[in-house]
C-alpha cells in the first residue's frame, strides 16, 4: 500500500452515521448532533431559501436558525429519520422533503398565530407556496444548490483531514484546484522537493483525497448502491469546479 493513502478495504466497514439516526435514543441523538454540527450551513441556507419562497421573501433576517433548530429537535422528537424514505433519491432528498414539510408547518402556525392577534391583519400576507409541501424537483434551483453545498461540506471535510496528516500533500492538491497554479518548477522549488518528488506526492495525494472523501460519503448513506450514487453527484460537482 502507498504511503499516505489508507486500505479502503477497511473505509467499506465504517458504520454510516445516518444509521444511528434510526436507532435508539442515545444513537438518535449522536446522529442528529452530527447531522446538525456537520452540515448546519447548508441545512441553515435551505430552510432559509424555502422560507423565502414559501413567505415571499417576508420571512425575518434570524427566522432561519430559528426554524433550523426547531427542525432538529422535532426530527428527534418524532423520530422522522426512523424510517427510509423510498420515494427519495437518498437521505439528501429525503432531508429536503422533510425541511420543506417543516417550514410549511411553520410559517402556516406563525400566520394562523398572526390572525388570530387583535392589532394584526391577515390581509397583506403574501399566499404560501402552493407546492411548499411537495417533493423539490431534481432540477428546482433550491434542491440543486442545496445538493452543492452539502457536497462541497464533504470536499472541505476531505481536505481538512489530509491538511492535519499530510500539509504538502494538502498544500499539492489546492494549488492543482487554484485558478492560477504554480507551475511544477516553482511548486516544486517552494515545497523544497525534486520534481520527481512531486509527481510521487501528487499521485498519493490525489488517491488520499478520494479515500477521504469516499469515507465522508460513506457516512451519509446506507447501502453501496447510494453510495456509489452519492459518488457519481460528487464527481459531477468536481467536475463542474475544475
Amino acid at each position: 500500500m502507498d504511503e499516505g493513502v489508507p486500505d479502503l478495504r477497511f473505509v467499506a466497514t465504517r458504520w454510516s452515521k445516518i444509521v444511528k439516526l434510526r436507532g435508539d435514543d442515545a444513537n438518535r441523538r449522536e446522529g442528529l448532533d452530527w447531522l446538525a454540527e456537520t452540515y448546519r450551513e447548508p441545512m441553515v441556507n435551505l430552510i432559509r431559501r424555502l422560507l423565502r419562497r414559501a413567505t415571499g421573501g417576508r420571512a425575518r433576517p434570524d427566522e432561519a436558525e430559528d426554524v433550523a433548530q426547531s427542525f432538529f429537535a422535532k426530527a428527534f422528537e418524532k423520530k422522522w429519520f426512523e424510517k427510509a424514505a423510498k420515494e427519495c433519491r437518498s437521505f439528501r432528498s429525503y432531508v429536503i422533503v422533510m425541511a420543506r414539510r417543516h417550514v410549511l408547518d411553520h410559517v402556516k402556525v406563525a400566520r394562523a398565530a398572526k390572525r388570530n392577534a387583535p392589532d394584526e391583519s391577515a390581509a397583506s400576507e403574501s399566499p404560501l407556496d402552493p407546492t411548499a409541501g411537495a417533493v423539490l424537483e431534481v432540477r428546482d434551483p433550491i434542491a440543486v444548490r442545496f445538493e452543492r453545498e452539502w457536497l462541497r461540506v464533504q470536499i472541505a471535510r476531505a481536505l481538512a483531514e489530509i491538511r492535519a496528516q499530510h500539509a504538502d500533500y494538502h498544500a499539492i492538491l489546492q494549488n492543482d484546484a487554484g485558478d492560477a497554479p504554480l507551475d511544477d518548477p516553482t511548486l516544486s522549488t517552494k515545497l523544497g522537493i525534486s520534481r520527481e518528488a512531486l509527481r510521487q506526492r501528487r499521485s498519493r495525494a490525489r488517491r488520499l483525497f478520494r479515500a477521504c472523501l469516499e469515507r465522508e460519503v460513506r457516512d451519509t448513506v446506507e447501502s453501496e448502491v447510494s453510495f456509489r450514487e452519492e459518488l457519481a453527484a460528487v464527481d459531477r460537482l468536481l467536475g463542474d469546479l475544475a
